[in-house]
């Protein structure tokens, strides 16, 4: 079970804080506006430049403190997501070994910093990361040969016929 987030929390209570006076749909949707426009702006390079004018014209109508409290929201939702991730991470782990006759050898103390280990998260992001580029790259390599293919059968097929003509 994944435990409660502090962070989850605290973004809550930010939320419903600043609803109180601007309303909570003018929240809600100015806040997942300046989500969306600060992940493209990271993750879309070629509209980049458009997601950060957006973004500034947003920010030229806020005060400081109210910038800062979507700046603060922003930064709670990336932690909440993390812990979330963490914990899936142990929960999986735990899932994985909890059968292993292994794991019996250990002591229960021995057992428990096991399931604790702060490296395990880390760990697994790095395997998926590692079969995540494994994949991407054979991706890119696939998609590149059945182009080249259809682009040669083309041009073979355009020397054929301009050969008849």
């Amino acid at each position: 079970m994944l435990m409660k987030s502090e962070h989850r929390k605290e973004l809550v209570s930010e939320i419903r804080s600043l609803a109180q006076s601007q309303g909570l749909n003018t929240v809600f949707t100015t806040f997942l506006e300046i989500t969306a426009n600060s992940l493209a702006a990271q993750t879309d390079p070629e509209n980049a430049e458009k997601r950060e004018r957006r973004y500034q014209e947003m920010a030229s109508t806020m005060t400081p403190e109210l910038l800062s409290s979507y700046a603060r929201m922003l930064a709670l939702l990336f932690l909440t997501v993390r812990e979330y991730l963490d914990a899936s991470r142990y929960e999986d782990f735990a899932c994985q070994v909890e059968q292993w006759e292994e794991i019996s050898e250990l002591s229960e103390e021995d057992y428990q910093r096991y399931l604790a280990d702060v490296r395990i998260p880390n760990m697994i992001d790095k395997g998926l990361s590692d079969t995540y580029w494994e994949c991407y790259w054979e991706a890119v390599s696939e998609a590149a040969h059945t182009l080249l293919r259809e682009y040669m059968d083309r041009n073979t097929h355009s020397d054929t016929e301009s050969g008849k003509g």
